[in-house]
């Protein structure tokens, strides 16, 4: 894969957007993750998993061509962040 001629530098405002989004569920999920890890530390595996696949996507995405994809990309990225805060929540 040659991504120089990848590359559409029209996409780039909506991958910057997805990244930001991504590091912030990671921090979020890093900190629920320390305050919850005496109280329920499964509960605190499962945000640090959370993190460590919001980061993962972050990083994929860069890679990612076309902005349906993009949009997927966004979508893996908060479905496990609502699943994990609902119980939260509830």
């Amino acid at each position: 894969m040659n991504w120089k001629n990848e590359f559409q530098p029209e996409h780039l405002g909506f991958r910057i957007a997805v990244s930001i989004v991504a590091v912030v569920v990671y921090f979020t999920a890093l900190r629920l993750a320390f305050s919850y890890r005496e109280d329920n530390f499964q509960l605190a595996l499962t945000f640090l998993a959370l993190g460590v696949t919001a980061l993962q996507a972050a990083i994929s995405n860069l890679k990612i061509t076309s902005a349906w994809k993009i949009g997927a990309s966004f979508v893996l990225i908060l479905l496990p962040a609502i699943i994990a805060i609902l119980p939260l929540i509830l």
